[in-house]
């Protein structure tokens, strides 16, 4: 379970492709941080899996604490939400159907 825990909070944290992870997984397991040697679509399905979701959870919430007091309104301008999409590779390439959908 810990390095369940452990995989899945790296994978997440250095925002790679499960692919381009493999290397930081050989890395922390060459400095013993794992007590096997893991496969980067282990921890996809680590993911997935219904056993590591409440722990996952916990670990979100408990990373939010520290926050509780500063952030008490819902920030729209860091939630990734637009409100319109503009066609910027239109402008790029001189195609005339500027504006916003």
């Amino acid at each position: 379970m810990a390095d369940m825990v452990f995989a899945s909070a790296l994978k997440v944290y250095t925002t790679f492709s499960s692919r381009r992870f493999g290397t930081d997984l050989d890395d922390a397991y060459g400095k013993g941080l794992f007590s096997r040697k893991l496969n980067p679509v282990m921890v996809c399905s680590f993911l997935e899996s219904e056993l590591l979701t409440p722990v996952l959870k916990e670990l979100i919430s408990a990373s939010s604490l520290p926050l509780r007091t500063v952030e008490t309104d819902f920030a729209v301008d860091s939630s990734g939400f637009s409100t319109s999409r503009f066609r910027w590779f239109d402008e790029k390439y001189g195609v005339h159907r500027s504006g916003r959908q």
